[in-house]
């Protein structure tokens, strides 16, 4: 241990006099992660929200997944009340017990560690007298022994202190009192466990919902239920010990009418409060419970004020948990949930992804005149290719992308998206981009949106013809609202399975968080809208048959003077 200079001494002592009543100075007191440099100026928010247990004792908060809500909620603040009150009675409550018991360990991690027994936890400046029991050290080494920490081992006799009246385990701790009680200190619950035979002064329910424990009324109800077993018993508050009435929920949000909707109110109408306040045995109040709620954007929308947590989660991480999540069912409803705390309902998706339909590019040949050969189903199709650009006004951050993207249409109107190029382009970087595209797929004409910035690109493309192949540029007019044409030329692609994408676009991040999030409020849709414009001046291919029999079909008027036909 570490000896302190009598200056140090002093300011170790005025630390922790502040912790007492500070949360966010008792965790640099504990060192907690490391101390508060290693948190965020969201974890002070949050930290100045949490320890507020008077004028709002009920606190509910949603945050993204990574940003240590739990850390701070279910272990640093049950340790700061502890450490300023022993006589305190806390459950932490969770979707399964090992998670709940997890949360406990982690606090008995910190109250058995030698040195801040000796500074900390048994040198209270408000208070005289060891926190932490002595504990047996036999007992300690053989619990690993012992399958503590279990749902049904709650009542073994079994604990790792002296006194083996005095419980200390995996999944219970109690430290030194003033009062004699029945209750630990600290207990580990989870839905579905016994709520009665003990009184408590802290509930705290981390972590409730998860995608399979609520997605059905009855598992629903199961878990509101249970809530309302743990509120009948904790104790109201207690002006003489300031003790009491208090609850934590923290968790993310899955599914529509889940605990945190309605409990934050936000998936109910004002009839629906009325007639859910049956389910809540008379002990919620659907207004009482204060809400902390954040994604991972700071300003809730987008990136453009950065991340809620810019050390940790930037633009390129979250891109790759996006990348990431989009390989698993659901993946984006999942992201949404995790990361947004918003909730995809079957009736808000317009644009399903799951009826995507997907070709490997080793399935699509290119032909000198602009057509492709797609193998579906192991049968040739044929679609001749259009390009359209939309482009954007602006390259700054928060602008729209602009985008050039590829496809056709078979002669049964099915549509085949095989290239596209998106982002914060300059002229030059579209123009690049589209010579690029337009040489792989052997194509001479570009349709441009002239809406935005179209003429003046239209321009700039005569500009390079002097050096560069001459394409025919024609000239897009986008009518009407665009989330109108998004519906109106998507949708019903989408309704009828009708569209395909090449597979590398399954990962395209941007591009399958716009077709899942449409039309959302904040969501991006400029790829979308250039592929609704595509479909619009997209003309079905006419199968070699038909093609076939048209040429055959044409009669040619021959002038026998000077020759050439008509």
């Amino acid at each position: 241990m570490v000896t302190l200079s009598s200056k140090d001494r002093a300011i170790h002592h005025r630390l922790k006099v502040a912790a007492v009543t500070d949360f966010w100075a008792f965790l640099d007191l504990i060192n907690f992660k490391g101390g508060t440099s290693q948190f965020g100026d969201c974890h002070k928010e949050l930290a100045a929200f949490v320890a507020e247990n008077t004028l709002t004792p009920r606190r509910l908060i949603l945050m993204p997944r990574g940003h240590l809500k739990s850390t701070l909620c279910s272990v640093a603040l049950v340790l700061w009340r502890i450490y300023q009150n022993p006589d305190i009675r806390i459950l932490v409550g969770t979707a399964t017990k090992p998670l709940a018991t997890s949360f406990v360990r982690e606090v008995k991690q910190y109250f058995e560690d030698d040195e801040l027994q000796t500074t900390v936890w048994n040198a209270r400046p408000h208070m005289s007298g060891n926190l932490i029991p002595k504990l047996d050290g036999q007992a300690r080494k053989a619990k690993s022994k012992r399958n503590v920490g279990d749902d049904d081992n709650f009542e073994e006799e079994f604990t790792e202190a002296e006194d083996k009246k005095v419980v200390w385990k995996a999944d219970a701790l109690q430290v030194v009192r003033t009062k004699i009680m029945k209750e630990p200190t600290l207990v580990a619950s989870s839905v579905g466990s016994p709520a009665t035979g003990f009184h408590y002064d802290l509930a705290i329910f981390d972590d409730l919902v998860s995608f399979d424990n609520s997605d059905t009324e009855e598992k629903l109800l199961k878990i509101i239920n249970w809530v309302g077993d743990v509120e009948s018993v904790v104790d109201p508050f207690n002006e003489t010990t300031s003790l009491g009435g208090e609850f934590i929920m923290l968790g993310t949000r899955y599914f529509y009418k889940d605990i945190y909707g309605i409990y934050t109110g936000e998936d109910l109408s004002e009839d629906e409060k009325e007639e859910r306040k049956d389910l809540f045995t008379g002990k919620h109040d659907l207004d009482e419970y204060a809400v902390y709620k954040k994604n991972i954007y700071k300003n809730g929308v987008d990136s453009s004020d950065g991340m809620l947590w810019d050390e940790r989660f930037s633009e390129p991480v979250i891109e790759r948990i996006k990348k990431r999540m989009l390989k698993l069912p659901n993946g984006l409803r999942r992201f949404a949930s995790q990361y947004l705390n918003s909730i995809m309902t079957d009736d808000e998706v317009v644009l399903d992804p799951t009826y995507l339909s997907y070709i490997h590019s080793v399935g699509i040949i290119s032909k000198e005149d602009g057509t492709v050969d797609i193998t579906v189903d192991n049968k040739p199709v044929r679609v001749k290719l259009f390009c359209i650009i939309d482009p954007a006004i602006s390259q700054r951050k928060t602008a729209d992308n602009t985008a050039i993207v590829i496809g056709g249409a078979d002669e049964y109107k099915n549509m085949y998206l095989v290239d596209l190029k998106f982002g914060k382009f300059s002229p030059n970087d579209v123009i690049n981009n589209t010579y690029e595209l337009v040489d792989k797929w052997h194509m001479n004409t570009v349709h441009i949106d002239s809406e935005k910035l179209g003429k003046a690109l239209v321009y700039a493309f005569k500009q390079q013809f002097s050096t560069r192949r001459v394409l025919s540029l024609r000239e897009y007019k986008a009518e009407g609202d665009k989330k109108a044409r998004i519906n109106t030329f998507l949708e019903p692609l989408f309704t009828n399975r009708k569209l395909f994408l090449v597979q590398w676009m399954a990962s395209c991040s941007q591009l399958q968080e716009e077709i899942a999030f449409f039309p959302r409020q904040g969501a991006k849709d400029d790829i979308i809208d250039a592929v609704a414009m595509l479909v619009h001046i997209c003309v079905p291919t006419k199968s070699r048959l038909e093609a076939g029999k048209r040429r055959r079909n044409q009669t040619y008027t021959i002038n026998r003077k000077y020759g050439g036909t008509r």
